[in-house]
């Protein structure tokens, strides 16, 4: 019970701005040493991305220029892309999967996150070249049923997207590039 109260004692007694210094000092320890210890040249998958997508917050939480290189090493080594099949007529949504014609399967988007971060700050259109290929393409797909019989289109599909990715994406089935210039933001992106 001590200890408790005294927690709460110098919690009242500390300044938010030094308690937000003291969680950026937390954040920077438990990411440095992170990224000392694992290699940026790992798979694209979700779990490898969801780390990116939160290193990129912390990128701009802190501005550590070291967060920013990491995952720029690791987005070059994916070659910028989820899931590498380019085969069109092999890829796949409606089924769990790890390979690389699983293309639709929202594991392998969630990297899109962090192309797209990664763009903002540095922009160059193959940053997030394959992440318009494939939601454009996902987009425009026929309804389909979902494994559990359940129709879906390719707009619910492209739903299992990173939630970044989603409100770029204008209401209708356009293309990107009929999407009126009124409706573009800084970013070359249309926007919600």
């Amino acid at each position: 019970m001590f200890l408790l109260t005294a927690i709460g004692f110098i919690n009242a007694a500390s300044s938010p701005a030094k308690e937000a210094a003291d969680v950026r000092k937390v954040i920077d320890k438990v990411n440095t040493r992170w990224q000392n210890n694992h290699k940026p040249e790992a798979t694209a998958f979700w779990h490898v991305a969801a780390y990116h997508t939160g290193n990129m917050e912390a990128y701009k939480l802190t501005g550590n220029p070291d967060y920013l290189d990491y995952s720029l090493a690791w987005a070059e080594h994916n070659g910028w892309q989820g899931a590498k099949g380019k085969d069109r007529s092999k890829w796949k949504y409606a089924t769990y999967g790890e390979g690389q014609d699983h293309v639709l399967f929202g594991d392998w988007q969630i990297c899109f996150q962090t192309y797209a971060d990664l763009y903002n700050e540095l922009p160059d259109d193959r940053r997030i070249k394959r992440a318009r290929e494939v939601m454009e393409y996902q987009m425009s797909t026929p309804l389909t049923r979902a494994p559990t019989g359940r129709r879906i289109s390719g707009r619910a599909a492209t739903a299992g997207c990173s939630p970044a990715l989603q409100r770029y994406w204008p209401t209708s089935r356009r293309s990107i590039s009929t999407v009126s210039s009124s409706r573009i933001n800084t970013a070359g992106w249309p926007t919600p």
